[in-house]
């Protein structure tokens, strides 16, 4: 899978890079259709925000944003990733079930 990782309002940050890389990776074992991910990361005073799209085939695309004021990064990637987790456990099953 090709995982992009892009920065707004804020230097990148090789920690916050790999860890995402990693959660988003993780998320091939509820589906194993998944192409490339997109991770949007940004960070302005004390609002942080991210944003993960994942394409997948055939022509699927799941969608997941957090923000939060008062909040790290890596926290809103994890909201992320569980809201993805949730998406793509429910497209399998409906997939399985067909």
């Amino acid at each position: 899978m090709n995982i992009n990782v892009n920065f707004r309002h804020m230097s990148s940050h090789d920690n916050i890079s790999e860890y995402a890389e990693e959660k988003v990776g993780r998320l091939e074992k509820y589906y194993d259709g998944i192409q490339s991910a997109e991770v949007v990361l940004d960070h302005q005073g004390r609002h942080a925000k991210a944003e993960i799209i994942l394409h997948a085939k055939p022509k699927h695309t799941f969608v997941a944003h957090y923000d939060e004021e008062n909040s790290d990064l890596t926290s809103c990637i994890d909201h992320c990733a569980d809201k993805l987790a949730k998406q793509l456990r429910k497209f399998a099953d409906k997939i399985h079930a067909h």
